[in-house]
């Protein structure tokens, strides 16, 4: 699940984050806290960062995201709860689409309240005012189209990620104790 949620982030950070890529490794993926505001951030503030979300379809975007990965979250849910049934793979899937729903607005809410707390006021009225454009809205709805690629490209890469994790690892540590068969061993 975790996972689940981390590839959700990434690609949301990819594809919904003003003026931000992947691509731009000189840009920070979290502001620190030093340029965060310590105080709360205003009402105007929090529903400008509301209208954004809005405006560039992020409830969209992560529900296509939840629809593309739930291949995923269904083989790693199914190694705890395993659904011998068409019926039981359905209700195990609704439940999924049901807990998602009823977690989304909480999300959006806190998530509101850390955009306000970063961006400036100016920067909110731009970020509302460019994705409610018409150029905002085509790139908004050609970013739609982006998720489920993205999500295919990155369950592509994720063997080539996880090889360059582990030659890092055994760059700082002997790997040979984890590969140790009384690791593996039922205990």
């Amino acid at each position: 699940m975790k996972f689940f949620v981390g590839v959700i982030v990434l690609v949301l950070l990819a594809v919904a984050t003003p003026g931000r890529g992947l691509s731009d490794p000189a840009s920070p993926l979290v502001v620190a806290p030093a340029t965060q505001s310590a105080v709360s951030p205003s009402p105007e503030a929090i529903a400008l960062a509301k209208r954004f979300f809005v405006a560039a379809h992020l409830d969209a975007t992560m529900h296509d995201l939840i629809k593309s990965l739930m291949p995923m979250e269904i083989d790693a849910m199914s190694k705890n709860i395993a659904p011998e049934t068409p019926e039981q793979k359905a209700a195990l899937i609704a439940a999924i689409e049901q807990a998602f729903d009823e977690w989304t607005p909480t999300y959006f809410d806190r998530v509101a309240i850390v955009y306000a707390q970063v961006f400036t006021l100016e920067e909110l009225r731009a970020m509302v005012s460019f994705y409610e454009s018409p150029i905002g809205q085509s790139i908004t709805s050609k970013s739609a189209i982006l998720a489920p690629v993205v999500t295919q490209e990155m369950k592509a890469q994720l063997p080539a990620l996880t090889a360059l994790m582990r030659k890092h690892l055994c760059e700082r540590m002997d790997c040979r104790k984890l590969d140790s068969p009384a690791r593996h061993a039922p205990a």
